[in-house]
């Protein structure tokens, strides 16, 4: 080794700590991808915990016994949450017959706009492309009939996430700090007092995220409700109950709700109001 230059040993050095590295970072990321479901579960968990856990706070401060604190924030913050999913699915189905009006009417009007059109386009050519798309449809039935299945077990791996979130959530708001505190111990005694002292501060920071986020979700949902709802687009509330929802996922939950919007709004009203969106 002394007869190697010492930026070759630096190099090897350097090296051989990368492998290392990234063949820790690819087994970690094989575990995570075989329990997927688990490790989003409790990261939901973690975020609905930060939400919930300053009630839970309040409570015992007012005298409230930490379990029965624990009790009352959980059932008020499913609860809550419960009854936007369910109020989305009524307004969805409330509505799905006029959106689907909508949607045909306008299939019309651009039918229409394509035979005065610029283009030249002929009623034969769009009556070839609807039956080019019918027979598409007709030859891949077993392909939808299989993805109809697969629904069925995404379904299934939605319930069961979402009782994995209502388990963790439940023990993460009562039993948090000793979760914690024993989490420590799995952390070398040399880092255990930097992880315990940056713990707090993290958890402080997510709390303060997802405020934040809120109130950011909620002011957006409203003003583009009202919005949507003055526009006399369908479905303006269930809108922006998705708007509020996706604002939650980072950097393409806003622009996918928004898009969302502008599409119903432009299918259903025109190309006036979807612009407007």
């Amino acid at each position: 080794m002394a007869a190697l230059p010492w930026g070759v040993r630096v190099a090897a050095e350097a090296a051989w700590r990368l492998l290392v590295l990234g063949a820790t970072v690819w087994v970690l990321m094989r575990v995570i991808s075989s329990v997927q479901l688990v490790v989003l579960s409790f990261t939901v968990a973690i975020l609905i915990t930060a939400l919930l856990e300053p009630t839970v706070t309040r409570l015992r401060r007012r005298g409230v016994p930490r379990g029965l604190a624990t009790a009352l924030t959980f059932i008020a913050g499913f609860v809550v949450m419960g009854l936007v999913v369910w109020f989305v699915v009524w307004q969805v189905m409330e509505n799905v017959d006029e959106v689907s009006g909508e949607v045909q009417a306008g299939i019309d009007d651009l039918r229409r706009w394509l035979l005065h059109s610029p283009f030249h386009v002929t009623e034969k050519q769009i009556n070839h492309v609807a039956k080019s798309l019918r027979e598409a449809v007709g030859a891949n039935t077993e392909q939808i009939t299989s993805a109809g299945l697969e629904g069925v077990t995404v379904v299934v791996e939605v319930l069961t996430g979402i009782l994995l979130t209502m388990f963790s959530t439940l023990f993460l708001l009562y039993d948090g700090p000793k979760i914690w505190n024993w989490t420590l111990k799995l952390v070398p005694a040399r880092a255990r007092e930097g992880v315990a002292g940056a713990g707090p501060r993290a958890w402080a920071t997510l709390t303060a995220y997802v405020r934040g986020t809120v109130i950011v979700a909620l002011i957006d949902a409203i003003f583009i409700g009202v919005g949507l709802f003055f526009l006399d687009v369908p479905m303006a509330v269930p809108l922006a109950v998705f708007i509020f929802l996706f604002a939650f996922i980072p950097l393409v939950g806003a622009v996918v709700s928004g898009a969302l919007a502008v599409v119903v709004a432009l299918v259903t009203q025109g190309v006036f109001t979807g612009r407007w969106c």
